[in-house]
């Protein structure tokens, strides 16, 4: 019944790793009352992290946003 709940998740496969993080902890705590209780593989439903590649600024890019961020918090002395 739990991994039905996981699975049947429309989103995204974070989505199901998230979901199936939070069946696996209660699952966990349960099981402290209750030793018949399974405990889930906290490695069958990995998270993706994707790294966005790195976006290079031009100098007008980098001149705006160091103008943009004096105007937040102004500097002392330069």
């Amino acid at each position: 019944m739990s991994l039905d709940f996981v699975v049947s998740w429309d989103g995204s496969a974070n989505g199901r790793a998230i979901r199936y993080g939070v069946v696996r902890r209660f699952a966990a705590y349960i099981s402290i009352y209750d030793p018949l209780t399974e405990v889930f593989d906290a490695k069958a439903f990995p998270r993706f992290r994707a790294v966005p590649p790195p976006r290079i600024l031009s100098d007008a890019e980098l001149g705006a946003l160091i103008s943009a961020c004096c105007s937040v918090s102004p500097l002392e002395a330069i």
